[in-house]
């Protein structure tokens, strides 16, 4: 407002006010003065208020002046209210100055509980069940309160913890109804706070002593059976402990007979309590059995299982029974790339077929640390004429082996694989200088073969299905072709030994190679570096005159040819 005269200034022009039902707030003022302080302004108040005449102001008087007004909400239910304050000048001209107030009405502080009555269960004579908690809130600040316990039926079998505290906290309340006879107690947690409007509070509290408890095992035997070198342990077995009227507390321990002794027997967890599911109090006890080191025969042990609701333990019979380690059994001896049989070759990688022949979970090679391959792989040796191979990948079913150079020179040699110190019967085949095979991309021995084109990138028909994003080779590029069973290097190698990268090792017989039918001379062909003796690599051009898509590949070493069932792809 701009005036010539002088006008009215109020402060506060709004206040809010928070009130308990049934409380009262201190008198408050305003503080009126004139715009100009030598021109005092005369005034009068009234006051206006929603949901009844609950705002009070006083008489009017003349600037500067501390009006003041007072709020009492009586009976006012809990809410929000407005209201107004009018300080009208005397003066004509001046307008009127308000203030508005805004009230709000809370209830009254009281106390609550959460859960309001607790429920316990507990089997004659059986396990105390475990204490529960009761949430103690306030809806006004902070009340402090008292606590106590008593029953209606019995005795001493009801308490609550703390006796005193303050909101918001827990109380712990606990039964233990070991003495009562079966049926149905109650009883009442009583909670007094000065401050609040509905103490006391009163928690009830029902204890159901039930028929007594029993305990029983899923199982009072238990059987498992090993074979020496068969691979895994036996699965372990699940026995499940029922405790009826509730939960039990129980203790599992293991214990094998002597003379054996040991520690074969196990049994997990050791100790635990039954739980609710499905309608019945249960936990399973897992009985696993280790005979590792331990000989053929038969070998006992016992579970035992204690509860405070048993008399005496509960007994599980447990016998194992290990049998002497089974003998090898070779099916088929194959090169390891072409997939099919045929004489043997120094330094060749093939593939034994059979049974028992190895672990059940397969293992692949592993080199010493000078930098060759172990005669050993996880308890397999493959023995040629009593030569250990190089072996680099073993498993039940079949076991990859780099067949030993010292065959050289031989007729025929007797292939025995070992496994753990069985042997089986020996298969004797024919020695040859060489036995060429091309590996494939998916190892059948057919199809794509396993070519590296110039630029690094996996050669075969495009989206051929596999691990990788094949493409085929421009005609002239440069191509890498993987195989074995080409027979020893210019530099000999050795059992077991890794082809170093320092110097190309050449096999030492010539080797030629056709594409789609038209002869190739190797730009390379002998070891991969870096990889196993045994393992060649061919690096050729693919000829400008092979055929567009897939043509059939071969290479020539020793005078042997390999089979015609490898393809490269040319685009």
């Amino acid at each position: 407002n701009v005036s010539n005269t002088a006008l009215l200034n109020v402060s506060p022009t709004f206040v809010t006010q928070t009130v308990s039902t049934g409380g009262t707030l201190p008198i408050q003022t305003i503080s009126v003065v004139s715009t100009d302080p030598n021109n005092s302004i005369a005034f009068g108040a009234t006051a206006s208020s929603t949901g009844g005449s609950w705002l009070l102001v006083g008489p009017g008087a003349t600037t500067p002046f501390p009006l003041q007004y007072q709020i009492v909400p009586g009976a006012l239910l809990p809410g929000t209210y407005t209201g107004t304050i009018t300080i009208t000048p005397t003066t004509q001209g001046v307008p009127p100055a308000t203030v508005t107030i805004a009230l709000t009405v809370q209830s009254a502080a009281s106390i609550a509980a959460l859960p309001t009555a607790l429920t316990f269960g507990q089997p004659q004579g059986g396990a105390i069940p475990a204490a529960q908690t009761v949430r103690l809130t306030s809806n006004s600040g902070v009340l402090n309160y008292s606590v106590s316990a008593t029953t209606n039926q019995g005795s001493g079998w009801l308490t609550v913890t703390p006796s005193t505290g303050a909101t918001a906290s827990d109380l712990t309340v606990s039964v233990n109804g070991t003495n009562l006879v079966q049926g149905t107690y109650t009883g009442t947690v009583t909670v007094v706070a000065p401050g609040a409007n509905n103490t006391p509070l009163q928690i009830p509290i029902t204890l159901n002593i039930t028929q007594p408890q029993l305990l029983t095992l899923s199982a009072s035997t238990l059987a498992y059976n090993f074979q020496i070198g068969a691979g895994t342990n036996p699965a372990a077995q699940t026995v499940t402990v029922t405790s009826t009227g509730g939960a039990a507390t129980f203790a599992a321990t293991a214990a094998v007979q002597q003379p054996t002794g040991g520690t074969w027997l196990s049994v997990a967890p050791s100790s635990g309590t039954t739980a609710l599911s499905n309608g019945q109090y249960v936990a399973a006890l897992s009985v696993a059995v280790n005979p590792s080191g331990l000989g053929a025969g038969t070998y006992n042990g016992t579970i035992s299982v204690t509860s405070p609701i048993a008399g005496q333990p509960i007994v599980v019979s447990v016998t194992l029974t290990v049998l002497a380690q089974a003998v090898p059994v070779i099916n088929s001896v194959l090169n390891a790339a072409s997939n099919q049989p045929g004489a043997v070759a120094p330094g060749e990688i093939m593939a034994i077929k059979g049974m028992l022949l190895g672990p059940i979970t397969p293992v692949d090679y592993r080199a010493n640390p000078p930098g060759s391959l172990l005669p050993n792989l996880a308890g397999v040796r493959v023995l040629f004429d009593g030569f250990p191979g190089s072996p680099y990948y073993v498993s039940s079913t079949q076991v990859n082996v780099i067949a030993p150079y010292e065959i050289a020179g031989r007729i025929v040699t007797t292939v025995v694989v070992e496994y753990q110190g069985q042997r089986s019967a020996g298969q004797t085949y024919q020695v040859a200088a060489t036995n060429p095979g091309i590996f494939t991309l998916d190892s059948t021995g057919s199809g794509p073969g396993a070519i590296v084109n110039q630029d690094g990138t996996i050669n075969g028909p495009p989206g051929l299905t596999t691990a990788y994003t094949t493409i085929g080779a421009p005609r002239g590029s440069s191509v890498a072709i993987f195989a074995t069973g080409y027979g020893q290097t210019d530099v000999p190698s050795t059992t077991g030994c890794i082809t170093p990268g320092t110097r190309l090792y050449n096999s030492a017989l010539p080797v030629s190679v056709t594409v789609g039918g038209i002869p190739v001379v190797p730009d390379f062909a002998g070891a991969a570096p870096l990889s196993v003796c045994g393992f060649m690599q061919i690096n050729i051009k693919v000829p400008q005159g092979a055929a567009l898509g897939s043509n059939l590949i071969t290479f020539t070493v020793g005078g042997v040819t390999s089979p015609a069932t490898s393809t490269i792809t040319v685009r």
